[in-house]
C-alpha cells in the first residue's frame, strides 16, 4: 500500500535536485520544488527564476540542461522545469538563491 502513496524524496536527494538546477548559470533562484516519489517514479516539478533579459528561446535551451542533468542524477524521473523571468515570481517565493 506505501508504494501507491506519493511521498516526500530524502533531503539528500533534495539537496542533489538544488545542486544540479544551480550547475547552470543563469539560475537566479529555485522554488517551488516539490519532488516526490509516486510509485517507483520520481518526480520533479520545480520553477527556476531567470533574468528578464533572458530570450524565451535560450530560457528553454537552459531548461532542457538542467532537465538533462537531472535525469543524469535521477533516471526515470518526470521532471517539469517552470522557467519564469524575474519580474513575474511571486515576491512570496522562499526559493533556493543562487
Amino acid at each position: 500500500m506505501q508504494s501507491l502513496l506519493d511521498r516526500t524524496l530524502p533531503d539528500k536527494e533534495y539537496q542533489a535536485i538544488i545542486g544540479v538546477a544551480f550547475s547552470w548559470p543563469g539560475v537566479k533562484s529555485v522554488y517551488d520544488l516539490r519532488p516526490r516519489q509516486s510509485g517507483h517514479t520520481r518526480l520533479i516539478p520545480l520553477h527556476r527564476e531567470i533574468a528578464d533579459s533572458l530570450p524565451l528561446r535560450q530560457a528553454h535551451i537552459l531548461a532542457e540542461q538542467v532537465e538533462q542533468g537531472l535525469l543524469h542524477r535521477f533516471p526515470g524521473a518526470n521532471i517539469i522545469i517552470h522557467p519564469d523571468h524575474s519580474s513575474v515570481v511571486p515576491t512570496r517565493s522562499q526559493g533556493h538563491q543562487a
